[in-house]
């Protein structure tokens, strides 16, 4: 057993993703930041991510005993226990969920918790029952900015919610290319993320696809209301039509490699957004 390993089991991938996405909210939620507040809310926030990523691990060791992408993680190589992974996970997400209640606001904290309640509770159980699994975990991953926002003013704006909406839309191309990426090893272990009786792929295409023109037109949406500037707009445009151009190579094409080029893309997409927000948000 190492540090490194329970690291990994808090899937710092997703915890990189959530931060970025939380700082969204508590930016666009009013002028100027309180960086001690910041602070706060970004280290209650990573500890609930990490809680989750662990308990998640720890639902789903079974399933990545089976799957090639996972069974080296530190749980299906026993490098850590699955009394470890609970008490790590369980005592991660109690000190995020109370730091944030203590130094930022309840808000945040109710809009943390239902984040992991839904990830923990619904998402995960669902992967195995139905493919419909995603719009549930696009529920919880696009809680982020809310928590962000909510830290700021206790409450929630129409900036928010166009920030959720964004990230809600955006799950989907990201996470069928990824599904389609690995779709031997999520079939050998029983996880419906794509489609069902879709084994061309086109239905993914599709969805991938449309779901890609949908977030380029709800991503103006911030600029169009005066929420955000320029430079906001010429990433969301520039992100935007790279998304588009890739989900239709992944429709025409259907292929593991059309599939790594969308989730790139997807992958660089939050980043690129949300630097753009940043930088929009703290010009004069």
């Amino acid at each position: 057993m190492h540090i490194n390993d329970y690291w990994t089991l808090g899937k710092p991938g997703i915890m990189s993703a959530v931060l970025l996405t939380t700082v969204a909210g508590f930016s666009m939620a009013a002028p100027g930041i309180d960086w001690r507040l910041l602070l706060h809310t970004l280290t209650g926030t990573a500890l609930v991510s990490m809680g989750a990523g662990s308990l998640n691990m720890l639902l789903e060791i079974e399933i990545d005993r089976r799957m090639t992408r996972t069974m080296n993680r530190p749980l299906p190589s026993r490098r850590i226990t699955a009394k470890g992974a609970f008490c790590f996970g369980a005592l991660c997400s109690i000190l995020g969920l109370t730091q944030l209640y203590l130094y930022a606001h309840a808000a945040a904290t109710i809009f943390a918790g239902l984040s992991l309640f839904i990830y923990l509770a619904l998402y995960t159980p669902l992967k195995k029952i139905t493919p419909y699994c995603t719009v549930v975990g696009a529920i919880s991953g696009a809680l982020p900015p809310l928590i962000g926002w909510s830290a700021v003013t206790g409450s929630l704006g129409a900036g928010a919610w166009m920030l959720f909406a964004v990230l809600f839309v955006w799950q989907f191309p990201h996470l069928l290319a990824l599904a389609w990426m690995y779709q031997d090893d999520y079939q050998k272990s029983g996880i419906l993320l794509l489609p069902q009786n879709d084994e061309d792929g086109l239905k993914a295409g599709r969805i991938a696809f449309y779901s890609s023109l949908l977030l380029a037109a709800i991503s103006l949406v911030p600029y169009l209301t005066s929420l955000a500037g320029i430079v906001y707009l010429m990433g969301a445009v520039a992100g935007g039509l790279v998304l588009i151009m890739m989900s239709h190579r992944f429709l025409v094409a259907r292929t593991k490699e059309s599939a790594k080029g969308l989730f790139l893309a997807s992958v660089s997409y939050v980043p690129l957004l949300t630097l753009c927000l940043l930088i929009a948000q703290s010009a004069p």
